[in-house]
């Protein structure tokens, strides 16, 4: 409204301006600002408004919540440089790395990347980020959206820390390990499979495992796929021929992984197969000595009975009329019949040694007695040679001398105490 002079005379000039457009635009806007706040404060995911200058704007509950605050009114005086640690996972300081994603943002209009930020108690979160441009209060502001990724981040660890521990299993392992594809083709071995076979890890990668067997064994015993497939464990002993030609006993422990490959876990025998070769013989050895030694003592049981009828006979004859003649060679039959029985006894006592069930023996003995005994036992012999035999015993050696017989390494010692 105002005052203008027509004619002489002043009049007021009003000007109406229809404003309905304007003020359904006003209320759309109002309403709309309205909804932004009501998604903004109500939505699950943490979401901050940052301005050109860095600076934190707003923010919702959720991203209160998540970083360990207690309110607003605590969180948003922080610097967004204090919620993050000095250094980025990729190694650039976060200070230079968030402003180049602000602007990238301002730049673009948006842009995502990951991010690792510190809760308000130092707990380190994964976040998946994505800067948006919008207009807020007459002006452009970034839309900070935040999707949490720690639990993701963390299975990746786990999971980078599994393979790195397979690995290092693999690499420690004393026996060879190949992993296949499920045609068969090499794709992992360690370097104990390597010097197994002779081959390098290079020259194993991409190849068929059946390569370290010769056609004949694998016509004879085909690598059992169809039980692999059952989720069977094949184990089986095999030769590997090596890359020099010659060939290597091996035990091969083979099973289908989950993820559809095949792990095979190969051990050189061929100290076993030696070990085992020698119990066989050793085994054999002792059976034969057992057999041996029952045979001998079967063999003295049978000799001693017609043994004792000699004997038997010789005492009977020397209660007979037997004239000097016929009396010294009756005497020397007992003396060698008894001599005949010692040594079937000495065959026993080998029997109870290797039984382990041998005694020592202290035995009494008149050593003239003996020295009587044995020249009448030659003299016969000496005397068809034209030999006299005579013997002197001093006087100052005992009548009676005690024998301690014992056996040590397959050998008799006696000793005259």
């Amino acid at each position: 409204m105002a005052s203008i002079f027509m004619e002489g005379e002043k009049h007021l000039l009003l000007t109406i301006i229809d404003i309905t457009e304007r003020g359904k635009a006003e209320e759309a806007l109002k309403k709309s600002e309205e909804k932004f706040h009501s998604l903004f404060e109500n939505a699950g995911s943490p979401i901050l408004l940052i301005d050109d200058t860095f600076q934190f704007v707003d923010c919702n509950q959720a991203a209160v919540k998540i970083l360990g605050a207690e309110s607003k009114e605590q969180l948003l005086p922080i610097h967004p440089s204090f919620l993050s640690p000095e250094y980025q996972p990729d190694g650039q300081l976060s200070g230079i790395k968030a402003e180049q994603m602000i602007k990238k943002g301002y730049e673009h209009g948006s842009t995502q990347f990951e991010w690792v930020h510190n809760k308000l108690d130092g707990t380190l979160l994964f976040m998946d980020i994505t800067l948006s441009v919008i207009p807020f209060e007459n002006k452009s502001m970034l839309m900070v959206h935040w999707r949490d990724i720690t639990a993701q981040k963390q299975s990746e660890e786990a999971l980078k820390n599994s393979e790195e521990r397979f690995k290092s299993i693999i690499e420690l392992a004393a026996d060879g390990i190949l992993l296949g594809s499920p045609k068969g083709i090499i794709i992992s071995a360690n370097q104990q499979i390597c010097d197994i076979t002779g081959y390098s890890v290079k020259e194993l990668l991409g190849n068929n495992i059946s390569i370290l067997f010769s056609e004949e064994q694998l016509k004879r015993s085909p690598l059992r796929y169809d039980l692999l497939d059952l989720g069977l464990v094949v184990r089986n002993e095999r030769i590997i021929v090596r890359k020099d030609g010659s060939f290597i006993p091996i035990e091969m422990n083979t099973k289908k992984m989950p993820d559809a490959t095949y792990q095979a876990i190969v051990r050189d025998i061929t100290e076993r197969l030696k070990s085992e070769e020698l119990n066989q013989k050793i085994e054999k050895s002792e059976y034969e000595n057992r057999v041996k030694s029952e045979f001998m003592a079967n063999l003295s049981h049978e000799i001693r009975n017609p043994l004792s009828a000699i004997l038997g006979f010789n005492s009977l004859m020397e209660k007979t009329d037997l004239n000097p003649e016929q009396e010294k060679f009756n005497r020397a039959i007992g003396i060698s019949s008894q001599n005949l029985l010692n040594i079937l006894n000495d065959i026993l006592d080998f029997s109870k040694i290797e039984a382990h069930k041998a005694m020592l023996n202290f035995s009494d003995f008149n050593l003239r007695t003996l020295v009587d005994e044995l020249i009448t036992l030659y003299e016969l012999k000496a005397k068809g040679k034209n030999i006299a035999l005579n013997h002197t015993i001093s006087v100052n050696v005992p009548e009676f001398l005690k024998l301690l017989i014992c056996f040590r390494h397959a050998v008799f010692y006696c000793f005259v105490i």
